[in-house]
């Protein structure tokens, strides 16, 4: 009984979507110059044969991230734009607090040899750097760019230098700077702990980002609201006064003739006088009556005097 319910409820549905798209069509030839907008399906969480990734502890992951398969993703960790972690032939693990940057690449392989992805914690992998079925161990570092390739360890506390290639099951050692097979020298004690610091960094980061990216368009439109009331609390924004010690033409000035809009100050009314940025005084003496100025609720206190 259940399954022919689900069926019924399945043909009703592909039913009502093909009215849909009728209605739609038809609405979109009445108009002169019509235009249909296609949007891409989210792929920040994407399963594979039955596999989906394990993403809930993370403390950010981009909305144009790709996280596909079998890819768990510890406490703290942060997926950033445009990155790819899939784990489609084989798993993934991306460790408690550890960053993979923008347009980084995180893969396995399974195919030509059985290799999952390894990343252990407050790892950070830099922007558009290939991880592909290694090990990285907790804090150590790979620059952008760079590409580790499989069965290779970036031992803890080892940095990749960007752009660099760690070859198949090369090893970096603990304290190194490498490009691999090239020793170039041992990390300092500072640029041992700057490591842990970027990753913690990088964590606190992704909860803002985090934040930013769950807003609604309600909440979007109070943050507007909210920015537009604090500055037009603001004297500099309201009146335009440049700056002490600002050397440059006012804000939003247009060609040195003065900022669009405005009646005082500006040389559109007499191209040869010589240009001066405006000032709350220069608005004053043009024909504002000083004292009335001075209720108005954003004039600077000077005025208010």
């Amino acid at each position: 009984m259940a399954t022919i319910l689900n069926q019924a409820k399945t043909a009703v549905g592909m039913a009502a979507r093909r009215v849909g798209r009728s209605l739609d069509g038809m609405g979109a030839a009445l108009e002169t110059h019509p235009y249909t907008e296609k949007l891409l399906a989210s792929t920040r969480s994407v399963g594979h044969k039955g596999k989906m990734p394990s993403t809930a502890q993370a403390s950010f992951v981009a909305p144009n991230a790709s996280v596909i398969g079998d890819v768990k993703v510890g406490e703290g960790a942060s997926l950033w734009y445009g990155s790819v972690v899939r784990g489609d032939v084989n798993h993934v693990v991306i460790g408690a607090g550890s960053s993979v940057g923008d347009s980084a690449v995180v893969h396995v392989a399974g195919l030509a040899g059985d290799k999952p992805t390894i990343v252990g914690s407050n790892v950070v992998i830099g922007p558009r750097a290939t991880i592909h079925a290694c090990t990285l161990k907790d804090d150590c570092m790979v620059g952008a760019g760079a590409t580790v390739m499989d069965g290779a360890t970036v031992s803890s506390g080892a940095m990749v230098a960007p752009g660099a290639t760690v070859s198949p099951n090369i090893t970096v050692p603990t304290g190194q700077a490498s490009i691999p097979a090239v020793y170039v020298r041992d990390i300092s004690e500072l640029e041992a702990a700057s490591i842990v610091t970027t990753a913690a960094e990088t964590q606190a980061l992704s909860l803002a980002h985090a934040s930013e990216c769950e807003k609604g368009p309600l909440e979007i439109e109070l943050d507007e609201r909210k920015w537009d009331e604090k500055a037009s609390r603001d004297p500099a924004y309201v009146f335009q006064v440049p700056e002490e010690g600002d050397d440059n033409l006012a804000y939003n000035d247009v060609e040195g003739q003065g900022v669009p809009g405005r009646v005082f100050n500006t040389n559109l009314r007499s191209p040869d006088v010589e240009y001066e940025p405006p000032t709350y005084e220069g608005d004053m003496a043009a024909g504002n009556d000083a004292e009335e100025g001075g209720k108005m609720p954003h004039a600077p206190a000077e005025a208010k005097a």
